[in-house]
């Protein structure tokens, strides 16, 4: 996992996630 720099989190199924709004 890693944080983008607009502040997302890109998982390892390349899904992004709002501020990790859902899990």
């Amino acid at each position: 996992e890693r944080i983008s720099a607009s502040n997302s989190v890109t998982l390892r199924d390349g899904r992004e996630l709002d501020n990790v709004t859902k899990a």
